[in-house]
């Protein structure tokens, strides 16, 4: 491989999960190889370090350092931060010497700190911006340098709502480019019915997909089926697949209500979420922040109606291929699903929008074709 074909993907997150945004980018690796673009990770984020490794990339992984996102880490970075700029200088300078040209950066404190060595070295540097932005950005004392160093990078944002909102509140001139997040392919599997309930004929099963964290609103979904669930006690189920802090929480809401047929699946591989589409009959996305929500192409292509919030990216996204309500109002979604539970015509419509938009807007193709003219243009 020539030298002058490399390039640098970091990320070093304060919690290790796999989801869309390492999907994506470990797919944007993949891409980058199939160009002559040798990829290679560094960074503290296990399961990125895992997928690189076995797809045989070169991989420098770093345990020790955490992303600046809470108290605890702000006060740790006090220390650590001069003795991350120094192996900052020490990997980004043998990298650059072998051929790395270009840096994505997916988390806040390389951007920071790794950003003017990249620079010094005479690196491109790209930021990825793909979760929420909340407290752990906007209150953040370092976000300063954030505002200093942006002048020098390429940031890359999956939505236009994320660009705006960057825009909008960081109040200067930035270079922003909107990525969308492809249809991630998926191989032909049976599906695994191991975790699919026996359930009484007729009984209309509603889905959620999604990390259980706050932002994702998975109590306002669980308050709207109490509601649906005290006027038709029988008539509905709801199948929740995913984990994550919040699910404790979850399972005492689901007790304290004595909420009937709520299945917790728990994390699902391929074949379990291939028989999750096929049993649910309306995709619930109850999220409060949501910069783009890459689950709502998988409901699309799944051809299962959509009821989700209109919060971040989601608008986009969806068009009027969904049933868009306002965030955290249970009431509402609680009416919705049963409008459109009893409206054949309307799900039979917004399963063709939702097939239809998902091939025409979310392909691989322009996902391709978008990364060579930001990359490797």
């Amino acid at each position: 491989m020539p030298p002058h074909s490399s390039s640098l993907i970091t990320r070093f997150p304060l919690e290790s999960a796999w989801g869309g945004e390492e999907a994506v980018h470990l797919l944007l690796a993949e891409h980058f190889q199939n160009k002559g673009v040798r990829p290679v990770f560094c960074g503290s984020c296990p399961v990125m370090s895992e997928a690189f490794t076995k797809k045989g990339f070169l991989t420098v992984f770093v345990p020790f350092f955490k992303d600046i996102t809470s108290k605890t880490t702000l006060l740790f970075s006090l220390i650590t931060l001069p003795l991350f700029f120094l192996l900052g200088m020490g990997i980004l300078t043998g990298l650059r010497m072998n051929g790395v040209k270009k840096m994505l950066c997916m988390t806040l404190i390389e951007k920071i700190v790794w950003t003017p060595i990249a620079k010094i070295l005479g690196m491109e540097v790209f930021w990825g911006h793909h979760a929420p932005l909340g407290k752990w950005f906007f209150k953040n004392p370092f976000l300063i340098f954030w505002k200093i160093f942006s002048r020098w990078a390429t940031i890359i944002v999956p939505s236009e709502a994320m660009k705006q909102e960057l825009l909008n509140s960081v109040k200067k001139t930035l270079q922003i480019t909107v990525i969308h997040n492809p249809l991630l392919e998926k191989p032909m599997l049976s599906p695994d019915t191991q975790k699919i309930p026996l359930l009484p004929k007729g009984t209309i099963i509603l889905g959620t997909a999604s990390r259980f964290s706050r932002e994702k609103g998975l109590q306002d979904g669980l308050a709207a089926y109490a509601i649906l669930s005290q006027s038709h006690p029988q008539e509905y189920a709801l199948f929740m697949a995913g984990d994550g802090p919040l699910r404790p929480a979850l399972e005492t809401q689901v007790r304290d209500k004595n909420l009937h047929n709520v299945f917790f699946f728990g994390f699902c591989n391929p074949a379990e979420m291939a028989a999750f589409w096929e049993n649910i009959h309306i995709f619930l996305l109850p999220s409060h922040e949501e910069p783009f929500g890459m689950v709502l192409l998988e409901a699309m292509n799944a051809e299962v109606p959509i009821i989700a919030t209109t919060v971040g990216g989601v608008p986009e996204v969806l068009e009027n291929a969904g049933i868009l309500i306002p965030s955290k109002n249970p009431q509402k979604m609680a009416e919705e699903i049963f409008n459109l539970a009893k409206n054949t015509t309307l799900q039979s419509t917004l399963k063709k929008m939702g097939k239809e938009r998902v091939q025409r807007c979310f392909s691989l193709e322009m996902f391709y074709s978008t990364l060579d003219a930001v990359f490797l243009g």
